[in-house]
């Protein structure tokens, strides 16, 4: 499953009143802009509505960093055994040097964006994580959103509230306004399908 969007930019001409998604055809936005309003779009779907799962496997360690698609963790585990998630005041209470004890890893917890700290740090192994993550970035050389084709009408609303949003002589607020009302409902219908509550 992938939108094309590009041909939902294409599908979104006439609301723009343009012939084509050319920048000279466009005149009051960029073909990027367009994009980035897209990008935009499947970034906040990630971020609210947990949208994009995926699952990664990194060298087991003290400090492991997730990479730079991962928002949160769902589940880890350390050669096949689960981790239970804790705060950093939990592993104080455990243990007064839980960040440096070494052992078989019993709990992780998330330091930073996106380094998670597995306790004890296993000398070896591998860390598997299913994750919420962020979607590979939607530009004119990658068109496609990996996702089911109903969230195709969530992109459209974005990129036309974007679109009439920006300041210019194109701006139409009552349009940009409606949009942003639709894009609240479908926040809500998409937490409640894909369960949102990171």
């Amino acid at each position: 499953m992938a939108i094309d969007v590009a041909a939902l930019l294409t599908s979104l001409l006439p609301a723009l009143n343009a012939a084509s998604i050319s920048d000279a055809d466009l005149t009051f936005w960029t073909s990027t802009e367009l994009y980035e309003a897209a990008d935009e779009a499947g970034k906040w779907l990630a971020r609210t509505a947990g949208l994009f799962v995926g699952a990664n496997t990194l060298a087991a360690g003290g400090s492991v960093d997730a990479g730079a698609s991962f928002i949160d963790t769902i589940f880890a585990a350390v050669n096949g055994t689960a981790l239970r998630e804790a705060s950093v005041r939990e592993l104080e209470a455990l243990d007064g040097g839980w960040e440096t004890a070494v052992g078989t890893a019993k709990r992780y917890t998330l330091t930073g964006t996106r380094t998670l700290r597995l306790y004890p740090a296993p000398a070896t192994g591998s860390l598997e994580v299913i994750e919420h993550q962020l979607p590979a970035d939607i530009t004119s050389g990658n068109p496609t959103l990996a996702a089911a084709t109903a969230i195709g009408g969530f992109l459209a609303v974005s990129i036309l509230g974007a679109a009439r949003g920006k300041e210019g002589d194109a701006s139409i607020p009552e349009v940009a306004a409606h949009c942003a009302e639709r894009i609240s409902l479908y926040g809500k219908v998409f937490e409640a399908l894909y369960g949102g509550d990171m």
